[in-house]
């Protein structure tokens, strides 16, 4: 039976509370798999980037007019308004368009956010209001980007004709991050419905946002974060593999502040400032 010390501020504890073995030399021990000499997923000091990308703040829009300019993989922090729609939202838009009838909101310039807010506590702007997955909306998405819709945000990659559309018309695609549709709802300072109230959250909601933090994934010159093809964005450290909700895991996401935190980390995210 190891010796234990009974000093110890918060009762008995093993005197030799350390890892063993092949682990011993390593500084962060239960990071390590068992039989394995590293992580699956390396530490960014362990990688190939020259720094850490840190978020840009962009009202909307400058992030229009910034659009040639911004390249995947940047990370931003987006103030302004964004139009939530989902699916019903997104079939009734293109039905309206098919039969030449007026839109409930003005399509150029306009930034759509995958998502289907919560209902709001009191007090609140809004309830929890992640992002769904975008390739759902693929169907519809060329359309409306030769409407004049400059950007979108979901999750997950987007299909090729996505691409192209974002190529011929100077769009992007942004990610935000999904599991912390509370936190995302704290960027959200107003909202307010403007078509389709009978959809309930899967109308079409007007958010009034600060700072909302979101990747680019896709580029209007074509580049995917999901479909690295260049040495640009290996070098990065973009592609080397995604978890659900369709971030890349060795990209940093910045959410809260300006700190620093690897995306593999379980730790409880920070609260908003």
């Amino acid at each position: 039976m190891p010796s234990t010390r009974s000093d110890w501020p918060h009762g008995p504890r093993r005197q030799y509370h350390r890892a063993c073995g092949a682990h011993r030399a390593c500084a962060l021990p239960h990071r390590v798999p068992a039989g394995r000499s590293r992580h699956a997923v390396p530490f960014h000091a362990q990688s190939n980037r020259d720094d850490l990308t840190m978020a840009r703040s962009l009202a909307i829009p400058e992030f229009i007019e910034q659009i040639p300019a911004i390249r995947a993989g940047d990370d931003l922090l987006l103030s302004g308004t964004l139009f939530t729609a989902r699916d019903a939202a997104h079939k009734r838009l293109a039905q309206l368009i098919a039969d030449k009838q007026p839109l409930p909101l003005e399509l150029a310039n306009a930034v759509i956010y995958y998502c289907g807010p919560a209902p709001a506590r009191p007090g609140d702007a809004v309830g929890p209001c992640g992002p769904t997955t975008s390739a759902r909306m693929d169907p519809y998405t060329p359309l409306l980007l030769s409407l004049g819709v400059k950007a979108t945000i979901g999750k997950g990659k987007r299909s090729a004709p996505v691409a192209d559309a974002c190529r011929a018309h100077g769009a992007v695609y942004c990610v935000a991050t999904g599991g912390v549709a509370a936190l995302l709802s704290q960027r959200v300072k107003r909202s307010e419905i403007v078509a389709f109230a009978d959809l309930g959250p899967e109308a079409i909601w007007r958010f009034e946002v600060a700072d909302f933090p979101v990747t680019v994934a896709l580029d209007s010159e074509g580049n995917d974060i999901f479909r690295p093809s260049n040495q640009s964005l290996a070098r990065w450290g973009i592609g080397c593999g995604f978890v659900q909700v369709g971030l890349p895991v060795s990209r940093t996401i910045v959410l809260a502040s300006q700190d620093v935190v690897p995306t593999h980390t379980r730790s409880r995210p920070r609260q908003f400032p």
